[in-house]
């Protein structure tokens, strides 16, 4: 009867850590969307820089002990770049390249990290971005190199000066705490009007 009970207990551990972590991944899409939603309200008009409607993600399906603690995604980005006339006049929803001149707002969503004990959002602007591989100017492959660049090019925090054999740019970067971040008047004075001062900031 106890060995029942436990293994009745275990499963409904299993189904709400689950649901915990869905529920959690749907508020973060919706903020996302919210984000997205607030930068076509600006006057720059901006577009997800990505391969296709998604989030970039370092993520792992290794069996290895280290390789395991990534399967699940406790950091993930998404970036945004200006629209062009021409995506203005074809409606376009992303942009899947930029060049040298491109400036990118950047958003990164830390839920879990080793070196932090609260969830946070780091947004900030990326620019003099300059490319050593062909291969990362196109379908957001920027955003895979800066997420597997990880905590080396936030070793400058607030500022970014990194380089290495794919990729070389400059930022400026804020952080808050995500939880913080529960409504929309919160989100636009402590995110989106920030993140559009920055961005002005090197025009």
């Amino acid at each position: 009867m106890e060995d029942k009970k436990i293994k009745w207990e275990k499963a409904n551990q299993i189904k709400n850590a689950f649901d915990f972590l869905e529920k959690l991944y749907q508020e973060s899409a919706s903020l996302i969307r919210e984000i997205e939603s607030q930068l076509n309200e600006k006057r720059h008009k901006f577009q997800l820089f990505s391969d296709g409607y998604c989030i970039c993600s370092r993520t792992s399906i290794g069996l290895e002990p280290k390789e395991v603690n990534s399967w699940l995604r406790r950091k993930f980005a998404v970036a945004f770049v200006e629209k062009s006339n021409a995506d203005l006049q074809n409606e376009q929803i992303r942009c899947t390249e930029i060049n040298e001149n491109s400036k990118i707002l950047y958003f990164r969503f830390i839920l879990d990290d080793i070196n932090q004990s609260k969830p946070q959002l780091i947004f900030g602007v990326f620019h003099d971005i300059r490319f050593y591989k062909d291969w990362v100017k196109k379908r957001g492959n920027l955003l895979v190199a800066v997420e597997y660049a990880d905590n080396k090019l936030l070793a400058k925090f607030p500022n970014v000066d990194y380089e290495d054999d794919t990729f070389k740019l400059k930022g400026r970067l804020k952080k808050v705490n995500l939880l913080d971040i529960n409504s929309t008047k919160k989100l636009i004075e402590e995110v989106i009007n920030p993140i559009i001062q920055l961005y002005e900031q090197q025009d």
